[in-house]
Order: C-alpha cells, then structure tokens, then sequence
C-alpha cells in the first residue's frame, strides 16, 4: 500500500506542477499569448541571408563618415540581432514573433509612452527591452539605422 500511496502522491504533484506552470505561465505575460490564427512564416528580408548578417556587415563600418544606407542596415539589424523573434512590422509586410509589439508606430507610441524618440529609447530602453536590448550588442550604428527603420514603417501608412 505505501509503494501505491508514494506513486499516487508523486502523480498529484507531478499533474499540478505542470498545471502549475502552465499557470504561472499565462499569469507571467497575459498579453502575450500566441496568436492561434496566424501562420509561422520564414521571413528573409531582400538583400539578405537567414541571418541578416551579410548586409550588417557590410554595412557597419567603424568609419562614420562613410556613406551608409540606414534604413537598410535597420532593416539587416532588425533581422540579424534578432528583433524580428519578438516583434513584427505589419507596415512594412514583416511578420516576426508574437511575444513583443507590432512596431509599425513605434515612433509614436514609444515618445507617447517613454517621452524619447525612437532612437533615445534605443540608446537607453527601459520596461522589458531595457533587459533584452543590451544583449544584443547593437552598436550605435545598427541602432541608428533602425531608428530609420522604423520611421519608414511608420509613414507608410500616412
């Protein structure tokens, strides 16, 4: 009997432990819960490799007077340091991860929320991506041109 007794009980924890997970899951990040409807898709921006780093590196260069296109070393960094696992850009047709915001008006929502424009937030992020951001190692280049990025998704709606 207290062999059953010890199997039924590790049954019990084993069960809510994992509804307990679940749970504290979904109490964790209630807003970002997958969108069910949508269908994965593998983005390849144009001019790009899966990893993005072809044109990130070409067109980061430690001399600043060289000419750069920024918006499309954004839109390299965007792919290449990541960004696009988290986050989408319905504008400009870029479908990413779930987890963050669409960015398609980060340039005005992030000064209505943060009070900075989209690059200040870049150079100094705060809430989540003040943790995720720095990991990255986003030079101040590659943050200058998302920045570029960005203000292009957010006026192709205009």
């Amino acid at each position: 009997m207290g062999k059953n007794k010890g199997g039924l009980v590790f049954l019990i924890f084993l069960v809510f432990g994992f509804l307990g997970g679940l749970t504290g899951a979904v109490i964790a990040v209630p807003g970002y819960m997958a969108d069910t409807e949508r269908q994965p898709e593998l983005v390849y921006n144009q001019g790009l490799s899966a990893s993005g780093k072809i044109v990130v590196e070409e067109l980061e260069s430690e001399d600043l007077s060289a000419p750069v296109d920024l918006g499309l070393l954004g839109k390299g960094s965007f792919s290449g340091k990541g960004c696009i696992q988290c986050h989408s850009i319905a504008s400009l047709n870029v479908v990413g991860g779930v987890y963050g915001p669409d960015l398609s008006n980060a340039t005005i929502n992030v000064p209505n929320k943060y009070g900075k424009t989209i690059l200040e937030f870049l150079h100094e992020p705060e809430g989540i991506m003040g943790t995720v951001l720095p990991g990255k190692n986003v030079s101040s280049r590659e943050k200058e041109g998302l920045a570029e990025y960005l203000e292009g998704a957010g006026t192709v709606n205009s």
